[in-house]
């Protein structure tokens, strides 16, 4: 989920692309599965000047062509080729600069792999750390270590993360009562989920509902 302050003037370019766009042919040149890859990434990094504007220039040069060759089948190539170069050029630039989210531990990377995708399988269902390290066969300090590695947090801090970023996104992006998301998300009682949002975010459910109801209109 983005989310932007709108009383902010916003500039910039947004690339939102699903893992199958780029052909496989493209893709193992990168070394790469696309998923991995972003993986890798950091949440957030800026590059030098020359390497912004390089990226800069591949990304314009992409909305010109999706505009310009919009109608012909081999303009979606072209598009797509634009996108590997940019892939490309940002993953050289964070492998060669350290910036990878890899550590040299690679037992510990896996794990944090593993942890992640189960949280975004069982979100709904599992809400507790130990019944995560029971099902990938580690200690609790194991999975926290492995967590800490690579996002710097508590496995508990990340999974709470996770489930209020579903929380919001269920009530931003549907009309469903407050009750059935806290239900949804795995909570037995509406209580004990109005009670969990506002503590993690400050506000209850339908106040943060509430306020970007607001700015949508």
């Amino acid at each position: 989920m983005h989310s932007f302050d709108w009383r902010t003037d916003w500039d910039g370019w947004l690339i939102i692309f699903k893992p199958e766009a780029l052909p496989e042919t493209l893709v193992k040149r990168l070394s790469h599965d696309v998923e991995s890859l972003f993986d890798e990434l950091p949440t957030l990094f800026m590059p030098p000047p020359e390497e912004h504007d390089a990226g800069l220039r591949i990304i314009s040069q992409m909305a010109l062509d999706s505009g310009r060759y919009a109608d012909l089948a081999s303009g979606n190539r072209l598009i797509v080729t634009g996108l590997y170069y940019l892939l490309m050029r940002v993953n050289l630039f964070v492998q060669g600069h350290g910036l990878s989210q890899r550590k040299s531990n690679q037992k510990l990377f896996k794990r944090f792999q593993q942890f992640k995708k189960m949280v975004e399988v069982r979100l709904s269902t599992q809400h507790h750390v130990h019944e995560y390290a029971q099902i990938l066969g580690c200690s609790e300090k194991s999975l926290n270590r492995a967590v800490f590695a690579v996002e710097k947090m508590t496995a508990k801090a990340y999974l709470t993360q996770r489930i209020v970023l579903e929380a919001k996104r269920m009530l931003i992006h549907s009309m469903q009562p407050v009750g059935s998301i806290g239900i949804d998300l795995g909570f037995d009682e509406a209580t004990n989920f109005v009670k969990f949002f506002k503590r993690e975010v400050g506000m209850p459910p339908m106040t943060f509902r509430g306020l970007y109801l607001e700015k949508g209109s």
